[in-house]
Formats: structure tokens, C-alpha cells, sequence
């Protein structure tokens, strides 16, 4: 039986996903108006820049939320 996929899995994710609008903790700072871009379950960005939301990516509006990138619990 084979074994069940992983975030890191890339048949497991069905695209690139931009979080945009939150407040991102850093380890130095918060990030206000953060863009967020995660491919295969990786962060591959964080910034400001919304030119980096691919087009074809889920976007999650973070309404002013805060996010902390890479936290797991």
C-alpha cells in the first residue's frame, strides 16, 4: 500500500496559494499588508510586492489577520 502524500508531495498540491492582506510575524518584525506565496507546501515568498501572486494561485484574503509563516503546531 503506498505511503499517503506529504505537504511536500507536488501531486499532493493542486497549485500555487497567495495569502494577501494580513499582518505576516516575522522573526524581526510584522509585515503589514503581507503577500504570502506557497507552492508544493513550501513558502517560496514573503513581501509586499502583489506582482508575485502567480495567476493561476488560490488567493486567501488574510482581512487583516496575522499570519505566521512556517509556525506549526
Amino acid at each position: 500500500m503506498p505511503a499517503p502524500p506529504t505537504s511536500h508531495d507536488p501531486d499532493a498540491a493542486p497549485g500555487p496559494l497567495a495569502i494577501v492582506g494580513g499582518n505576516a510575524v516575522l522573526p524581526d518584525r510584522i509585515l503589514p499588508a503581507a503577500v504570502i506565496v506557497c507552492r508544493n507546501g513550501i513558502i517560496t515568498y514573503v513581501g509586499k510586492s502583489q506582482s508575485k501572486v502567480p495567476a493561476a494561485a488560490k488567493v486567501v484574503d488574510a482581512q487583516g489577520g496575522y499570519i505566521v509563516p512556517g509556525l506549526i503546531d
